[in-house]
């Protein structure tokens, strides 16, 4: 079996053997631990022994069967190994998995960047999310052919279980909703499984806001937070390079976790002017908030001489047992005049 951390690949070697290449990646936007580095591993199997395991075509289920159930074994995970809450189904999460999905089979990758080089919050706010978002991706390729089956889903949920990336993500207790995507489809002559799992963190109404705006320009930030269950504690920006195309052999070389681009600017409270600040970069005092309605707004303003990239505006909360969280993260593309 060829195991990489977000990614399984199926081979047929004969008429009663399968070669098995499986990997998967880290969702977290975090490095993957030494022992769970993604990499590609063969192994080969019976053709009827895939197909106890897996099923076949009179065993296949529904689309929606199978996010259903899909969501049914996250929330098992949930609860009996992380004692979290349940998530539910989001249609904007669940669009964004579709897709990211749809494409690793059809183009035969496996990556948290698609071809045109894009991240999993770009590509959630694309869809029309304003939430967090956490992705696990996996995937498989075989000329043994794989239908959507209940046992297919379990094999999906339970490679991620054991990865430790891809567990921690699934567990986080801040997750609300997530958007489920299995994709399987015939590419050339082999059959190819993709999977996505967009967890978000739903917590608040946010502002419109736009996906692009040029150096010396302001954007407007604004939203109502659950009061029951977070209050606003602070905003803060990141910055990366713009994104480039990619090729899928590029992507299936370079296995790997994501990372979050790291806070350059930071912005609290006009009532927390000389009392609070960030720690290693600069502090504006540009929001408001009023505790009890849950409104906040402010400002992020782009220096002039802002260099073109894909800026992260970043948005935490502090929930009623005082854990701090990002709760949005909306990205912004600056390309300059």
């Amino acid at each position: 079996m060829n195991l990489r951390l977000l990614s399984t690949i199926l081979r047929l070697l004969s008429s009663t053997a399968v070669a098995l290449a499986a990997a998967l990646f880290l969702a977290a936007p975090v490095s993957a631990p030494a022992d769970d580095e993604p990499k590609w591993v063969h192994q080969t199997y019976p053709e009827d022994e895939l197909r106890r395991r897996f099923g076949g075509e009179a065993d296949e289920i529904s689309p929606d069967q199978a996010y259903d159930y899909f969501l049914q074994l996250v929330n098992e995970d949930r609860r009996n190994y992380g004692n979290a809450p349940p998530v539910r189904l989001d249609r904007i999460a669940a669009k964004a998995a579709q897709e990211h999905a749809d494409d690793m089979a059809e183009n035969g990758y496996v990556s948290h960047w698609s071809l045109d080089g894009k991240k999993p919050p770009q590509r959630y706010n694309d869809a029309g999310g304003d939430h967090n978002v956490t992705e696990n991706v996996s995937f498989w390729d075989s000329n043994f052919q794989l239908f959507l089956t209940r046992p297919v889903v379990e094999d999906v949920e339970k490679r991620f279980m054991a990865s430790e990336g891809h567990r921690v993500t699934i567990l986080q207790p801040q997750h609300t909703h997530v958007g489920l995507a299995i994709s399987i489809r015939k590419r050339g002559g082999e059959w190819v499984m993709a999977a996505d799992q967009e967890f978000i963190d739903k917590y608040a109404e946010y502002g419109e806001m736009p996906r692009s705006t040029l150096p010396g320009q302001a954007v407007a930030v604004s939203g109502r937070l659950d009061v029951s269950r977070v209050e606003f504690l602070q905003a803060a920006i990141g910055r990366e390079d713009l994104p480039k195309p990619v090729t899928a052999d590029y992507l299936n070389g370079h296995l790997g976790a994501y990372s979050m681009p790291p806070t350059f600017q930071g912005f609290m409270l006009k009532s927390d002017k000389g009392r609070r600040k960030f720690l290693g970069v600069p502090t504006l005092y540009t929001f408001t908030y009023d505790p009890e309605s849950g409104y906040f707004e402010g400002e992020i303003p782009f220096p002039i001489d802002a260099r073109p990239g894909v800026y992260y505006v970043y948005i935490w909360v502090k929930d009623k047992g005082g854990r701090t969280f990002i709760a949005s993260t909306n990205t912004i593309v600056v390309k300059g005049d």
